[in-house]
């Protein structure tokens, strides 16, 4: 297989480091800074980024089929690649939080989220859907 993209020592920029500098820029604009385990997210996110790229550049050049010796036509199998490194992408980007850590008023941000989900979750079970008779 011949490469396809952007070569080593290219200036053009990747997927992975578009993503990298876009959530930067977004996390740098609310004043936030990733933490270790944000890093190593946005690490496996652009890593997928750039094969995505990669996968899809060579699926626009030969083809999202291809014919076997009996000349059954089939799906390319680099689409069930692409499909896989899209959801290792979405599962990466999720685990970044584009908030503080702590609340203003100084409560851990990810245990106030807990406990206001736990009531809303509470509030939701007392009021029949029907609505109350």
């Amino acid at each position: 297989m011949k490469p396809v993209g952007p070569q080593p020592n290219s200036t053009v920029e990747s997927a992975g480091q578009k993503l990298t500098s876009a959530v930067l820029a977004d996390l740098e604009m609310q004043d936030l800074e990733p933490d270790a385990r944000e890093v190593e997210l946005l690490a496996r996110a652009a890593k997928a980024a750039d094969r995505i790229e990669h996968l899809e550049a060579i699926v626009a050049s030969e083809g999202a089929t291809f014919r076997n010796k009996s000349g059954v036509v089939f799906p390319s199998p680099l689409l069930a690649e692409i499909r896989l490194q899209d959801g290792i992408l979405m599962q990466a980007l999720r685990g970044i939080k584009m908030e503080p850590a702590k609340t203003p008023a100084g409560k851990d941000a990810a245990k106030s989220r807990a406990g206001q989900a736990s009531w809303r979750a509470r509030q939701a079970r007392a009021i029949p859907i029907g609505g109350i008779k």
